[in-house]
């Protein structure tokens, strides 16, 4: 692009019809020459522009004569060559343009959906990032330019077609520019970048808007059959939305926040200013809403009224900073749940944001940094990879973990001083509000790979040494430090405890140019690095030290918070994989559970996921035995007839709790859990009975475990086969994607159609189920590979999909033969940084066989003889 032209308004009008694939329009393109320039060049892919003029607007008027005009399809460019120089001043270029509307996720594109009839009805909309407004119309696509739109869309004159953009709608003129067609004309925009711009023309409806304090009014739009069971979530939004304005006392120019139910998204949500666009699964109340369902949706809620506040505030200097924007907003969303559910707040940043799965993620080698200097054109995968996302939210958490307050006032001086936000202003401004500079904690672990090790030692007394190094998921291979600017070396803030005072949250910085840093204690038994998880890092200590934590876990686990119980064992779980130590430290640590009354439902997530991810090493192993008997023990101490009793207004902790155990016990196959949940199955596929949506997933989870034939699961798979796309079949496939039987597995998964799974919704939904069983992953992964070229020529979010189910399955593999099938898989289909971490993983895995198998089957013998003896004593006496 031409630099020294600067674009200050589109009037832009798109003509549709959902029955063509063919769209027409045409815009004005206001824009000032700084200094005089010869040619205008703008962007634009597979457009047929006609009609181009130049108007010279300073102070009359004056046509400008073209000489020439060039289609630069290599550069994605169109050159508009006039007469003569243009001198500096005020411009408007007019176009016309003509173009197919997409067959993919991007652009200008069409989808469908099915009524209750089964009739399908199209709708049509945008998404632009990050350099697609090219495809729709010719514009300087670019997102260092903060432009303001005057949008009018041209669609069929009918009462159910609905059009929405980023501005409310000023008027609509009926039966113009032609019978049968309305165009509708949108307010004009405050200054935004181009990819913000969002369109929705469809057969949708809407409960009616309701307005925060602030005049903002939240509307809900869904499919003409669901919109009754909106109102739950417009009600939530609207709350929250209320939050940000009263709490962070922000003030946003918007009048509304259209929310748009969708059948399918490429993520949870696509936020644009003024419109948020998310599945609709997310909007949608219902009987069957677990409480896992309930805080998704709030989740996504929140990131959505979040980023509506600031997307078009935080500017977007370059792609390089796209992490800014993403860390500002999905915080600052993190916050505004964390005040609309305050009881769930710890456990869903780290359980329900990801910041635990994407640590290890981050852990293998072939990882990349955030930010990363964009040589070529930006894409789709480069801004939506989950790593972008979650990892500059954990950082942007851990500089403010104490300092929740402070970024409350960073953000109302940013909103009420400044024009707009980019990394340089924000690092000004927090430096002022924090006692350390935070810009070198941004820049160390964003530009670099992976993250930092904490080893901390006991000298004598009260002091305490600290040491740093990079971690990786496996202790014998380590990153390069010529590779990293840092020399991977961090700015790392650290939040502790001790025992004297756990009330009493320290601070440390620990710079990148400190090799140790000391600190002193009082006197005690114990201190804890990483408060709650805040930081971005491990921390391993020494062998006396895990000891006596699992000491405390034994005889007063109630003196270390949930929070940091689950965090001590998750990094041994870790540390122990990666060869720093046995498992018998992690395993030590869980103990505690057969001798105490666990209330909180993180420690039991924590140890459920590691545990699930071991058991994989298990199978047909004569240690499955005794590990899953250790399992069980686990729960003896607090599984009673209460278990089953989950009310729809219970706590939500103590539901995600209950649900945890549940879980685990049935898995481990307990008994008496086993018997319950074949009893509520039957009576669910016999008579219809429904339980408690969070109980129900256990029951169709494991109701059939118990079955000593395939006869039932036959029964139930003629079911699934005769169903139509309901909630009935996938209750189905639940129950019938648990078995323990590879064969039955392969069945089920050839008894589904191929072209459902061409459904990205429902491909999903069948292959999620199918990952949670370990017994699944073998023949999930055979039909993968036979099937994988039918998938990867399909859509886009179809095939992004499928290739994100190959890295999660195919990295629990663990054998030699496995992992040359997928160093084949690679030759023949694709090679990408996450099927490298997938080599890596299972390489990792097949090192866990030969290095771990035999000493953790040495523990659990132990460990079960131990409790039979302590059992039989408590009989005797």
């Amino acid at each position: 692009l031409v630099h020294d032209i600067y674009p200050t308004n589109y009037e832009l009008t798109i003509n549709t019809d959902l029955e063509s694939d063919v769209y027409t329009g045409d815009v004005n393109i206001h824009f000032t020459v700084r200094t005089s320039v010869v040619l205008v060049s703008i962007n634009c892919i597979n457009l047929e522009i006609n009609n181009v003029w130049i108007t010279f607007t300073n102070h009359e008027q004056v046509n400008i004569p073209i000489d020439n005009t060039y289609m630069d399809k290599d550069n994605q460019m169109f050159v508009v060559f006039p007469s003569h120089k243009l001198r500096p001043g005020k411009y408007v270029m007019y176009m016309s343009f003509r173009n197919y509307i997409s067959q993919e996720d991007f652009g200008l594109f069409m989808d469908t959906y099915e009524d209750k009839d089964g009739n399908k009805l199209k709708y049509l909309m945008t998404h632009l990032q990050p350099s697609f407004a090219r495809t729709v119309f010719p514009c300087f696509d670019d997102p260092t330019y903060l432009t303001s739109f005057q949008i009018n869309v041209v669609r069929p004159t009918e009462s159910d077609v609905i059009s929405l953009s980023n501005m409310r709608i000023e008027k609509e003129t009926a039966s113009f520019p032609e019978e049968g067609l309305t165009t509708v004309h949108f307010e004009t925009s405050d200054p935004m970048p181009i990819y913000m711009i969002a369109l929705f023309i469809g057969k949708y409806s809407y409960i009616p808007s309701v307005p925060t304090a602030a005049g903002l009014y939240i509307s809900v739009y869904l499919k003409i059959d669901d919109v009754d069971r909106s109102e739950k979530f417009r009600d939530v939004a609207h709350a929250i939305a209320g939050t940000a304005e009263t709490h962070f006392g922000l003030k946003v120019s918007l009048k509304k926040v259209d929310i748009v139910g969708v059948p399918r998204c490429l993520i949870p949500a696509v936020i644009y200013s003024g419109l948020i666009v998310m599945n609709e699964k997310y909007l949608l109340d219902s009987d069957r809403l677990t409480t896992w369902d309930y805080l998704k949706s709030i989740t996504v809620i929140s990131y959505g009224i979040a980023h509506t506040w600031i997307s078009n505030f935080v500017n977007v200097d370059s792609w390089q900073d796209f992490w800014l924007k993403e860390a500002m907003a999905s915080f600052f969303g993190q916050i505004l749940a964390k005040l609309y559910e305050r009881g769930c707040y710890s456990h869903w940043v780290n359980i329900g944001s990801g910041t635990l799965q994407i640590m290890k993620r981050d852990g293998f080698l072939n990882t990349y940094p955030i930010k990363q200097q964009f040589f070529n054109e930006v894409t789709v995968s480069d801004l939506y990879r989950s790593l972008v996302f979650k990892k500059s939210i954990a950082i942007m958490r851990m500089v403010f973990f104490t300092n929740l307050n402070k970024f409350r006032s960073i953000l109302y001086d940013c909103f009420t001083k400044e024009n707009t936000l980019n990394s340089s202003i924000f690092f000004k401004i927090a430096k002022k509000k924090l006692d350390f500079d935070p810009e070198p904690v941004f820049q160390t672990f964003l530009s670099q790979k992976g993250y930092p090790l904490l080893k901390i030692s006991s000298l004598y007394g009260t002091s305490h040494i600290i040491e740093r190094i990079s971690f990786v998921n496996s202790k014998y291979t380590q990153r390069r430090k010529t590779e990293s600017i840092y020399g991977y070396t961090w700015d790392i803030p650290i939040y502790y405890i001790c025992e004297t005072n756990p009330k009493d949250v320290r601070f440390i910085l620990m710079k990148r140019n400190q090799n140790k840093v000391s600190l002193v204690c009082a006197a005690g038994k114990w201190i804890i690095l990483n408060h709650k998880h805040a930081g971005y890092y491990r921390v391993n200590y020494s062998q006396e030290k895990w000891t006596t934590f699992a000491y405390i876990f034994m005889t007063t686990p109630e003196v270390v918070e949930p929070d940091d119980r689950a965090g001590l064992i998750e990094d041994a779980f870790c540390l122990a994989k990666a060869g720093y130590f046995h498992y018998n430290v992690p395993f030590n640590l869980t103990v505690y559970l057969h001798f105490h009354k666990e209330s909180h439902c993180y420690p039991w997530r924590i140890i459920s996921r590691n545990l699930y991810e071991i058991a994989y090493h298990f199978i047909d192993t004569a240690g499955l035995g005794p590990f899953m008997l250790y399992v069980r023990s686990l729960l003896e101490g607090t599984l009673d007839e209460s278990i089953w009793s989950i009310e729809e207004h219970d706590p939500l902790m103590q539901k995600l709790t209950k649900v945890e155990m549940l879980n685990l016990g049935g898995w481990s196959g307990d008994p008496e859990i086993l018997e319950t949940a074949k009893e509520c199955f039957y009576s669910w596929y016999e008579f219809g009975e429904m339980f408690e949506p969070d109980l129900m997933t256990i029951i169709l989870r494991y109701g059939l475990h118990s079955e000593t034939n395939s006869e039932m699961w036959a029964n139930v798979l003629r079911r699934f086969n005769a169903l139509h796309n309901c909630a009935m079949k996938d209750e189905c496939w639940a129950a019938l994607s648990s078995a323990k039987n590879p064969e039955l597995i392969e069945k089920l998964i050839n008894t589904e159609k191929m072209e459902n799974y061409f459904q990205p919704e429902i491909m999903n939904k069948r292959f999620k189920s199918l990952l949670g069983n370990n017994y699944a992953i073998p023949p999930l992964w055979n039909f993968m590979r036979e099937h994988a070229q039918e998938f990867l020529t399909q859509s886009l979010i179809l095939v992004n999909c499928f290739r994100s189910f190959v890295v999660k399955v195919a990295s629990k593999l663990d054998t030699e033969m496995q992992l040359r099938e997928v160093e084949r898989y690679i030759k023949l289909y694709e090679n990408s940084p996450a099927l490298e971490r997938v080599i890596e993983s299972i390489s990792i895995n097949i090192k866990w066989k030969v290095a771990y198998y035999d000493v953790t089957c040495e523990w659990l013998h132990l460990y079960v003889t131990n409790i039979s003896h302590r059992d039989d004593e408590e009989e005797e006496e």
